[in-house]
This record gives C-alpha cells, structure tokens and sequence, in this order.
C-alpha cells in the first residue's frame, strides 16, 4: 500500500535505488543484501517495526517522519536517521477528509462530537490537529479513532463513522470510486 502508492517507495523500488546505494567496497565488497520489501498502511507501523528492529529503512510522508525522530529520540540507544525528503505541498495537498455520500455534513465545523477515523501519526492525522487549531475547535470535542486505510474505508462504507481522514492517494480513490464525498469546504 504504501509503498506502491507514496512516490518514495515507488521510485526507490522501480529504480532499485537501495541495491544501487548500499556500501559495495572495502568491508562490504563481500556482503550480500536480501532486500525484502514490505507494505505497511501509514508511517506509524514503519516507525513502530524500526523501533523492534525488524525494519532497517522506511518509506514515509513528511508527518510520520517527524513522529518517527521524536520517537527514537525517546529511545535510550536507538537513532533513526532522515537520508532524504521527498517534495510535499505546503497547502496540505493529499490529504483529504471524506464523509458517507448521503451525508449532510458540509464543513469541518460540522464533525464536532462525530466519531472520525484517521491512521494516528500519519500527516491525515496532522491534519486534523491543523484544522482543529485553525477552526477553533476543541480537540476534545472531536471523537477520533486509529484507523488503517483500508479498515477507514471499510468503516465509511458501512456507516460506522462520519467521516474519514487520509493521506493521498486513499481520499482521491474512495472520491473517484463515487461512494464517498470529499467536498467539506477547505478549512
């Protein structure tokens, strides 16, 4: 999911970027690499597997990459180290919240005390503190669940939820397959 979907992985992965960039000279002139890649929904499983060190390199969007460094700095030995960034839109672009398309809700004021699904750590997820602030809205007052891509659509689709917040390309492909709707006006 992610990997495909997040131009990083994408690219990294099409390209074989690592199998290019890891150390072939000097002590490592003898190593083999086993590149297994994995596809995790949002940055937070990547960060949680590194923690457990059974994840040596993530792919992730620039909110959980700042969730991923505040977390291994809580770490006693462990480090995580940031070796490039991909571009983001400084607007937010690509993330979006959708809501049941028999909705009535029209606006981010709308989802007060309404139960909101988001994966936790995600930028989605930054989101709705951004909104939140700028709309003066208590936090407390929004009811927001973690959530996976796939079980937030699952979730919309049978009506369990108002609304559901995700990075792109989740909000523009629930829009695009007609059974959601992503017009809440921009906050």
């Amino acid at each position: 999911m992610c990997t495909d979907t997040y131009p990083a992985g994408t690219v990294i992965k099409g390209l074989h970027l690592l199998q290019k960039y890891l150390p072939h000279s000097g002590k490592y002139a003898n190593v083999k690499y086993n590149i297994i890649w994995r596809d995790y929904s949002s940055g937070a499983p990547i960060t949680n597997m590194m923690i457990a060190n059974k994840l040596d390199f993530g792919t992730m969007g620039d909110y959980p990459l700042v969730v991923n460094g505040a977390k291994f700095q809580q770490t006693k030995n462990e480090r995580s180290y940031l070796i490039t960034m991909t571009g983001y839109n400084l607007d937010g672009a690509g993330n979006g919240i959708v809501v049941p398309i028999k909705s009535k809700i029209t606006n981010v004021g709308e989802l007060e005390g309404k139960v909101i699904s988001t994966p936790i750590g995600s930028s989605s997820w930054g989101m709705l503190y951004e909104m939140a602030q700028d709309k003066h809205i208590p936090m407390s007052s929004l009811h927001i669940i973690n959530q996976s891509p796939m079980a937030g659509i699952a979730a919309i689709t049978a009506d369990k939820i108002a609304a559901h917040a995700d990075f792109c390309p989740i909000s523009e492909y629930m829009e695009y397959k007609g059974c959601w709707k992503n017009d809440l006006q921009r906050y």
